[in-house]
């Protein structure tokens, strides 16, 4: 008996210890998850007869069987009959053909190891972004968000440039936002060897983080207010010598294959390939609970940067700024959601794909949204008055928000694009949208989740 009662002393005691482990690297073991978990939903490819060829895979593997035979990367193009210049950037394709070469394995297998490369790799850039801009609850909830949007899974199960291209872009973004400037640069000139979409999106967001920047120390000039002029100057330098050198290295591919470095020359811009994304598509693609949960983190980004424009406007009394500051919000609050609520309301795929704004209800009627705005703007104020006093929330950089909005206004921007004449491939870069709207979609999650942790403590227990 005795015996016994060591035995459970000792397995209850074994059991404590690996809690206390499992607790204390909790963050790694939830990374590793969502890792097991994008490798499951990319695993698909290994499971086919044959890998998926939605996409035009054949051309690139056609390019890389090129290399393999011929030990050159081909500048005339295989796709429609052969005879068109090879404008395609090569650096995927010469990885396929680097992969075979270097193992024997068949260009089949090699491109379905490269898909399962990308499953590892989108949850664990998602992670490093997140966590560097919000913490690590944030990048932990980051790396799952990943695996749900249809769309980022879509292009990146099969193997394709564009999702080489998509893996890599929150690692340099990382790299950018840190000022690491020779991962940054060695980054951007991977991603632009890779696609040519996700080029196009890497200098869009830094181009109008560069803007926003600018913007704001603007601002600080106007109103006399004094800055951190080494870190603002190094966070330009870095934004715009990635700017620079990933339109070099394109253009001067461009110029090497067809003669010219005029993209708007090309038959995608001469064609306005692409469709127009409309909310039924939006909400289809990314998913109900990325759309809907990333606004919440929209707002929070919206909100904190109202604080500190409030904040640095000397002029206004003190005691009159956080009325103020609520009231805007009420405002911003009140009306975006209306906006929201009301084109939720009209989409049928609102009502259709998971959880999402009004749920199943059917369409709204104009007074219900507007009652429910209101709510939403009295608890989005709220938020904001216990996220201000939250410890974890004043340790984040205000220029983590920017950089994060930048990225989304960049990506809606190319979405949007039908909006200002462009009309080319808006549908395509809805899923490079979906990168900022994943960070957002974890920075509204945890927000509410820091509100339920943070409202009872601050506002209910003192009156109990």
């Amino acid at each position: 008996m005795a015996d016994l009662s060591m035995q459970k002393g000792g397995s209850s005691e074994l059991a404590k210890f690996a809690i206390k482990q499992a607790y204390k690297h909790k963050v790694i073991i939830l990374l590793f998850m969502a890792i097991l978990l994008s490798v499951h939903t990319h695993w698909m490819v290994m499971r086919e007869w044959h890998m998926p060829t939605y996409g035009n895979t054949m051309i690139h593997v056609a390019s890389a069987r090129h290399v393999i035979e011929k030990g050159e990367y081909p500048l005339i193009d295989y796709s429609y009959g052969g005879g068109i210049a090879n404008l395609y950037v090569p650096g995927y394709r010469i990885l396929v053909a680097v992969l075979v070469l270097l193992t024997g394995l068949s260009l089949d297998f090699a491109s379905r190891l490269i898909v399962l490369l990308f499953g590892i790799m989108v949850p664990l850039g998602f992670f490093i972004l997140g966590k560097k801009l919000f913490g690590e609850n944030v990048g932990t909830i980051a790396a799952f968000a990943s695996i749900l949007p249809g769309e980022l899974l879509i292009y990146t199960v099969r193997p394709l440039p564009q999702a080489f291209g998509l893996a890599l872009l929150p690692i340099a973004f990382h790299a950018f936002y840190t000022k690491n400037f020779r991962v940054a640069l060695l980054c951007a000139f991977a991603i632009t060897l890779i696609h040519q979409e996700a080029i196009a999106y890497l200098v869009g967001g830094l181009g109008v983080y560069f803007g926003f920047i600018i913007l704001h120390l603007l601002w600080k000039v106007i109103l006399g207010k004094g800055f951190d002029s080494a870190k603002h100057s190094a966070l330009l330098k870095t934004s715009l010598y990635g700017i620079l050198f990933s339109l070099a290295v394109y253009l001067l591919w461009q110029f090497v294959i067809i003669g010219h470095i005029n993209v708007f020359e090309l038959a995608q811009f001469k064609n306005h390939e692409g469709n127009t994304v409309s909310m039924d598509s939006y909400i289809l693609k990314t998913g109900s609970l990325i759309a809907n949960f990333s606004l919440a983190g929209l707002f929070v980004c919206l909100a904190i940067f109202t604080k500190y424009a409030i904040d640095d406007i000397d002029s206004l009394p003190s005691e009159i700024k956080p009325g103020l500051r609520s009231f805007v919000i009420f405002l911003f609050a009140s009306f975006g959601s209306y906006f929201v609520l009301n084109n939720f309301s009209i989409s049928r795929n609102a009502s259709l794909v998971s959880i999402s704004f009004p749920f199943f209800l059917g369409p709204l009627a104009g007074m219900e949204i507007a009652a429910i705005s209101l709510l939403v703007a009295f608890f989005g104020v709220l938020l904001m008055k216990v996220l201000d006093r939250s410890e974890n929330y004043q340790k984040f950089d205000k220029l983590a928000y920017l950089f994060l909005f930048a990225l989304f206004f960049a990506g809606f921007v190319a979405v949007k694009n039908d909006a200002i004449g462009l009309r080319v491939f808006m549908d395509r870069f809805l899923v490079y949208l979906q990168i900022p709207l994943i960070i957002l979609a974890a920075l509204g999650l945890n927000s509410l989740l820091e509100f339920a942790r943070e409202f009872p403590k601050r506002y209910l227990q003192s009156y109990s």
